[in-house]
């Protein structure tokens, strides 16, 4: 996989979680059958259930709050993705973290609205369950596996191609230090010749 988008893929999956929830959010989430008429909510009517029982108010909330932190990924990726491409520069350090943060909230949130669905429902019995709550809790939480998913994958090929490197690294500074004990064992001291006059040299010497 190119290197440039391992690292926009986390961005693109925030990105297109946010843009799903907008869309789910449309689909079924509470049926209402009333003998001969029958009538269905969806994730953005049943935000407005204030003026229901307690089950109705959390999953009002837990849907809005939801709203909110698919709005802050795709704020988030957008800033992210546009940081990669370098088309602008600023500092945040963690960004695949917060990124990561962001996702599992939204997992956490999707079981709660699911849980305060079925509880909604229950605490009236001509109500059914629709199909939008399941949906999002399908994309919630699976969408955050695969991220845990492929995030644990690269992390695994960088811990492997970094062994590598530290191999290589070591095995070359072993063949280095190798060379140089061979050069420093090849160098060996050259005597000096020493020349000394002998008797007869000497008196031929003083002759003229």
């Amino acid at each position: 996989m190119n290197e440039k988008l391992k690292k926009l893929l986390p961005y693109i999956i925030s990105a297109t979680l946010s843009v799903l929830t907008f869309l789910y959010l449309l689909f079924t989430y509470v049926k209402y059958d009333l003998g001969l008429i029958s009538a269905t909510a969806s994730g953005y009517d049943c935000l407005n259930l204030f003026d229901t029982n307690i089950s109705g108010i959390l999953l009002s909330v837990f849907l809005i709050v939801l709203i909110l932190v698919a709005v802050a990924l795709l704020v988030f990726a957008i800033l992210g993705m546009l940081k990669e491409l370098k088309v602008i520069s600023f500092q945040t350090k963690n960004n695949q973290r917060y990124n990561e943060w962001g996702l599992l909230a939204y997992a956490i949130l999707s079981g709660l609205i699911m849980v305060f669905t079925i509880a909604y429902v229950a605490s009236n019995t001509i109500n059914k369950i629709g199909i939008g709550s399941f949906i999002g809790l399908f994309l919630g939480v699976g969408v955050y596996v695969l991220y845990k998913y492929l995030h644990k994958k690269q992390f695994s090929v960088i811990t492997v191609a970094k062994k590598n490197n530290d191999n290589k690294n070591e095995k070359n500074t072993h063949t280095y230090t190798k060379e140089n004990d061979n050069n420093n064992s090849e160098t060996t001291d050259i005597p000096i010749p020493k020349f000394e006059l002998n008797e007869n040299d000497k008196d031929d010497s003083t002759k003229i």
